[in-house]
């Protein structure tokens, strides 16, 4: 936690925050330490644990541009190959983190909406999801779950679905997008 104590003792020092939190949260933290002489720079982190010993993560990180630049050798160190200056406001990489993560979930989500259709289709979603990730895409975050799904064939079996597709298609049942 967090106190006016425990930064009256850490005055001219420096707080890197790697937690994601509401960005609202993070702007009054920011604004209790600058009222207590201290240092505060948001950072996030992008990628996974392998990618932090690997020193392959991206950080986004606003601040004031002195705190930024104290933060920088901490950052790198941290594992930040590719570091974001998002200006002075805080909140902005929180949002970008957020904004991130609910991408992640989304296609995650979609990936698994996609093979339950095709598997409703008839075809076998590993041959189906093995396509996907090997033909349509060369990143290392489907390289990865692809890997998972060899080590783990139950897991597909396992997983439940929100949305079961039609039987067919009929005028009914079909949404425009826009």
């Amino acid at each position: 936690m967090i106190t006016r104590e425990l930064l009256a003792r850490t005055k001219g020092g420096l707080h890197i925050s790697t937690t994601t939190m509401l960005p609202a949260t993070s702007q009054r933290l920011a604004a209790l330490h600058s009222e207590s002489g201290v240092g505060f720079v948001e950072a996030p982190v992008f990628g996974r644990p392998e990618a932090a010993t690997a020193k392959q993560l991206a950080i986004p990180y606003p601040g004031r541009a002195a705190d930024k630049e104290r933060a920088l050798p901490y950052l790198r160190a941290l594992g930040g190959n590719a570091l974001f200056d998002l200006g002075d406001h805080i909140g902005a990489a929180l949002a970008t983190k957020l904004a991130g993560n609910f991408m992640i979930v989304s296609a995650a989500r979609t990936f698994g909406e996609a093979l339950a259709m095709a598997k409703h289709q008839g075809a076998d979603p590993k041959l189906v999801a093995n396509m996907l990730t090997s033909r349509c895409s060369n990143g290392s975050r489907q390289r990865h779950r692809r890997d998972q799904r060899k080590r783990d064939d139950r897991a597909l079996a396992s997983r439940r679905f929100a949305v079961k597709p039609p039987e067919r298609c009929t005028a009914q049942n079909v949404v425009a997008m826009p």
